[in-house]
């Protein structure tokens, strides 16, 4: 097992669009806090691209994953506040007219991370070129929505390889399966080839695998509903939840939409979301953890809200309880359930 580590040239500070004081203390933060990270290469037998199979980011601990993460959060936030407020007094349609028009780009944040690791197959490429070929169309297909398969948002996205993989702590966890999340301890490019080949896994001493499904409670699932508020406008609320035996995720998420000809493009409008946890034991008979993430609101395309436990007991959610959101979307609102 051959094992190569890159190291990355220092995090320098992002150049945001009109930065202030808020903005730099932020990408300085996220400097301060990266350094550690890395980025490491493992030779996967039989992989068709060679480049970048086996490439992913290597993290201490999940700590450090989900610090990464809420770092990312806050800069993409401050990025697209700045802009907001540049064009406060624009309505919705002329504000989506001059971010075409300016070229701006709102995810430049997460750009720039991967840029400075080198890190050229992330997950975040991959469902945007995913997301672009969905909304080229007349009518949005949730059979073919890539948010079906790809449950992270765009700053986990950022962190994670195309093959949904990263390493944590001396591990590599594999995510792409509906069925099992994969964590890998040793012999990590075999190991790999046989996951992806979906050979038989259950006796490999190098990998432990986790039930995502189980009935009426789960440990890994997501679920979405459309709601056609007005005349070619739709919002998406999606309501997920993921847990590791370090720590439970929930989230709720909404994206606006807007029909433009005979395709589709997100919709920057006012957006809020909160989300309210139930979560269930390892027996799925009682409740043993609950909270409310309180309201997020920005004037954005998509919006999401998460609520996290940590700890090694198990946690699951239950179908039509555990994970429930409030959703806000240029003037309307409703609430939506985790269900399956």
């Amino acid at each position: 097992m051959k094992l190569k580590f890159l190291t990355p040239i220092l995090f320098l500070s992002l150049i945001l669009l009109n930065s202030c004081s808020k903005e730099d203390a932020i990408a300085n933060d996220v400097a301060n806090r990266t350094q550690e990270i890395q980025k490491v290469v493992f030779e996967v037998p039989g992989a068709k691209n060679i480049s970048t199979s086996g490439t992913m980011l290597s993290f201490s601990s999940f700590e450090e994953f989900e610090s990464t993460v809420s770092n990312l959060v806050d800069l993409v936030d401050a990025h697209e506040d700045v802009f907001v407020r540049q064009y406060a007094e624009l309505s919705d349609e002329e504000l989506n007219a001059i971010e075409l028009t300016t070229g701006f780009v709102s995810q430049q944040p997460l750009i720039d991370f991967e840029n400075q690791y080198g890190f050229t197959n992330s997950l975040r490429k991959k469902y945007n070129e995913l997301e672009a070929i969905w909304l080229n169309n007349e009518e949005l297909d949730p059979t073919t929505d890539p948010d079906n398969t790809i449950y992270f948002s765009a700053a986990e996205q950022t962190l994670i390889n195309e093959h949904q993989e990263v390493m944590v702590a001396g591990k590599v966890y594999v995510f792409s399966k509906m069925s099992n999340t994969f964590e890998v301890h040793d012999e990590y490019g075999a190991s790999l080839a046989k996951i992806n080949n979906n050979e038989d896994v259950s006796q490999d001493p190098n990998i432990t695998s986790y039930e995502k499904s189980n009935g009426s409670c789960t440990v890994w699932r997501s679920s979405d509903s459309f709601d056609p508020y007005a005349t070619n406008k739709k919002a998406k609320r999606i309501a997920t939840f993921r847990w590791l035996p370090y720590y439970a995720k929930s989230k709720v998420k909404v994206i606006s939409y807007k029909r433009t000809g005979n395709s589709w493009q997100t919709w920057r409008t006012d957006l809020g979301v909160g989300v309210q946890t139930y979560l269930y034991n390892g027996s799925c008979s009682t409740i043993t953890a609950q909270g409310w993430s309180g309201m997020k609101r920005k004037k954005r395309k998509k919006l999401k809200k998460t609520f996290t436990n940590w700890g090694n007991s198990v946690l699951q959610a239950k179908n039509n309880i555990s994970v429930s959101g409030t959703y806000e979307y240029n003037g309307h609102s409703s609430n939506y359930k985790l269900q399956w």
